[in-house]
């Protein structure tokens, strides 16, 4: 879109004749420093590498992934049955790392890792289940399956599960816009404002980049916050996700929360020519004056 199709977006909410001209160079300027940061390339919070690179380290996930796609109809309702009648390994150490002896030497834990992978290749659906409970809700939150999230928490298994670098089940599961995941996560406690352990996002910011305004209307109702830092708009705006922009903001989300560089949302929208977002931050009051400087904002 020209510079001039921007400043008749501006024309048309600009009701004072003699404050037109300054208003319009303020727009002129956003779309000037907008157009000079080319750094707006990072769509996701987390590509799906780095974070089926992340599960596939926890205990047992590489196996995990593989097997739990592969549960679905008939097969399915046989393992659900079967997990009805099981009890579940709450071993610390089926969590978060593997617990080795101590070794003579890397020979000797080498040879123990083999051992115990072969020995959870030959697991049947519902032992992988059982003996790692929670690798397995994380990694059936972010593939979407509903029917092994509801079980794993019907016995027990804690909503508050969360990966080696602190994405939660919410997390996942926004990320791939899984709402009814989301809403049963919601629905057993899970915390809709809780960070990574990096506190770059929440779940509503993952919501927000995968567009889903189901699953954004659905964090917002259970008191996420709107305007976290790197704000979930943010976001909402670089994937163009428009329903996503308006809920936010009608969900009070300040439409000048400053990103990285002070890059506001508004900066975002014109520097990829999102039309829609424009007019809804404008409408929203999102202000032109603001230059992008720059300093790096501090975490």
């Amino acid at each position: 879109m020209s510079k001039k199709g921007y400043q008749n977006i501006w024309r048309r909410r600009t009701t004072n004749p003699q404050t037109s001209s300054s208003s319009e160079g303020s727009l002129e300027s956003v779309i000037c420093h907008a157009a000079q940061d080319e750094s707006t390339t990072q769509k996701q919070p987390w590509s799906k590498e780095e974070i089926e690179k992340a599960l596939s380290s926890l205990p047992r996930g590489d196996i995990a992934l593989s097997l739990i796609p592969t549960l679905h109809g008939d097969a399915l309702q046989k393992v659900l049955e079967e997990f009805q009648c099981v009890t579940l390994n709450k071993n610390e150490d089926s969590k978060h790392s593997i617990s080795l002896p101590t070794c003579a030497d890397e020979n000797e834990e080498n040879a123990i890792l083999v051992d115990e992978n072969r020995a959870a290749a030959t697991m049947t659906p519902v032992q992988l289940l059982a003996e790692w409970p929670d690798t397995c809700l994380l990694i059936s939150s972010w593939l979407g399956h509903v029917e092994l999230v509801k079980a794993l928490i019907e016995k027990g298994v804690p909503v508050s599960t969360k990966d080696n670098d602190g994405r939660t089940l919410l997390h996942l599961a926004a990320c791939t816009a899984s709402t009814k995941i989301v809403e049963e996560l919601l629905k057993h406690g899970a915390d809709p404002c809780e960070w990574d352990f990096e506190k770059k996002y929440t779940p509503l910011h993952c919501a927000a980049a995968a567009g889903c305004v189901d699953t954004v209307k659905c964090l917002i109702k259970s008191k996420a916050d709107v305007d976290a830092r790197r704000s979930p708009l943010y976001y909402a705006v670089l994937n163009n996700a428009v329903d996503c922009v308006e809920t936010l903001l009608q969900a009070g989300a300040c439409p000048d929360n400053p990103q990285v560089y002070t890059k506001m949302p508004l900066h975002v929208a014109v520097t990829l020519g999102n039309v829609h977002c424009i007019k809804l931050l404008l409408d929203h009051n999102a202000d032109v004056t603001i230059k992008m400087g720059p300093t790096k904002l501090k975490d």
